[in-house]
């Protein structure tokens, strides 16, 4: 997923990504985020330098559910850059025991009450990742509602089920399409 740049006229930012990717041969994790780490910094430069973007990989690695947190501003903790980076860096997150919830981003876009609140529904519901994945389509749309023409109502939250099915949720003006 991404934040900051949505699309380049037409294109969405999820093509030029999956461009980026495509011809990897049997790719690791640490590969698709080296690539995309690589890509975005040229990319950025290229479309509209000075632009805050992140971008995060998520896959199971070993078993383990791990983050890839690529930004030219973001790192998973701590605050977030006042200068943005013509290149782009890597944090890591890899989760044992816990669920992590990550906003990437204007960050305040979802307060902690409602990061802690959706962290308890993908506890409770992990079952259920239709209702998961719809709370975090709506954390989005509240989030446009408090920083208008900065955060897009367009959102597309995809989920991974236990059997490896990829599901989606789309809201916004686009949620017809599915990028």
């Amino acid at each position: 997923t991404y934040t900051g740049i949505g699309r380049v006229v037409n294109k969405h930012t999820s093509e030029y990504v999956h461009e980026w990717v495509q011809n990897l041969d049997r790719p690791t994790f640490e590969d698709v985020v080296e690539m995309i780490r690589n890509r975005a910094s040229l990319w950025v430069q290229g479309v509209k330098p000075g632009t805050r973007q992140t971008f995060i990989v998520a896959a199971f690695v070993d078993g383990l559910p791990t983050v890839a947190i690529v930004s030219n501003f973001q790192k998973w903790h701590g605050s977030d850059s006042t200068t943005i980076d013509k290149n782009f860096a890597v944090s890591t997150v890899v989760s044992r025991r816990r669920t992590e919830v990550i906003v990437t981003g204007i960050r305040d876009a979802v307060p902690r009450p409602r990061r802690r609140a959706l962290k308890r529904l993908a506890k409770e519901y992990s079952h259920d990742g239709t209702r998961v994945r719809r709370a975090m389509a709506e954390a989005t749309r509240d989030g446009a509602q408090r920083y208008p023409g900065r955060i897009s109502e367009d959102c597309f939250v995809y989920s991974q089920d236990s059997g490896g099915q990829g599901h989606y949720e789309a809201m916004g003006a686009s949620r017809t399409e599915n990028p």
